[in-house]
């Protein structure tokens, strides 16, 4: 269990419902984790945690997330969903990012099948997002975000061809705190509307740049090469292979074909 202490940084939003309350540490193990522990503590709906640095953050796949203190916005979001929600909550924190992005900077962002956020081809965002449901049908989700504000990438030759910043891309510095009210207005607005039900899936689909494309995915038990023809309300990727035939993938790693 994360022991979190006294945050650096703590504001309330009132009229908000996801990030109302926001709690920044100066380093936690991950976020994620963090967040699940106040989770299970019972701690309210729609509160946030954020740190300047991570000793353990990880991404999808169990990565681990690469950045300096205070060079990254790394936040996660404690959610109580009903079953719709839960299944587009990836869907919700994708639209938010490119908003918030876009509030701050106006960049140009796209997504990449099923939650990169990218500038220019190149990564600025990674989501993570984990739900659990109890026996009596009880959800919990979190979701997790970071989003590189001033990541060197010469510091980080690996991810030279792959990543980038917001001040690599704009050439504008913003801070975490910036950073954070931004995307936390924007997964408010996105996650009420869609409960509301407006019709998020479209709004994502709109923004994905793998839609149309030639791919190849790499599966936990090998690859798969096609086109990316459209993904399902529930956000699976349909591919149509060369054979003809079409898989519905709900996770993978997509690499864009030139």
């Amino acid at each position: 269990m994360n022991k979190l202490g006294t945050p650096i940084i703590e504001w309330f939003v009132p009229a908000r419902q996801i990030g109302k309350h926001v709690l920044l540490y100066q380093e936690v193990t991950s976020t994620m984790d963090a967040a699940w522990d106040a989770l299970e503590q019972g701690s309210p709906d729609g509160m946030a945690i954020a740190a300047l640095e991570q000793s353990k953050g990880r991404g999808r796949f169990d990565r681990a997330w690469v950045s300096e203190p205070g060079d990254a916005l790394m936040l996660s979001v404690l959610l109580y969903p009903d079953a719709a929600s839960a299944q587009k909550l990836s869907m919700i924190a994708g639209v938010a990012v490119v908003k918030a992005v876009r509030d701050l900077t106006d960049a140009e962002c796209a997504i990449k099948w099923p939650n990169d956020v990218r500038i220019d081809g190149k990564k600025v965002c990674g989501i993570l997002t984990e739900v659990r449901a109890s026996t009596s049908g009880e959800i919990k989700a979190v979701v997790g975000m970071g989003l590189n504000l001033d990541l060197d990438i010469e510091h980080h030759p690996e991810l030279r061809d792959s990543a980038t910043s917001l001040l690599a891309e704009t050439g504008q510095r913003i801070t975490v705190t910036e950073a954070a009210h931004a995307v936390m207005q924007a997964f408010d607005e996105t996650y009420t509307h869609t409960v509301a039900g407006d019709d998020v899936v479209a709004e994502w689909r709109g923004l994905l740049d793998t839609l149309g494309r030639r791919i190849t995915v790499r599966l936990a038990d090998g690859e798969a090469t096609g086109i990316a023809e459209d993904v399902t309300d529930a956000g699976s990727l349909l591919l149509r292979q060369d054979d003809g035939t079409t898989l519905e993938l709900t996770a993978g790693e997509v690499t864009l074909q030139t």
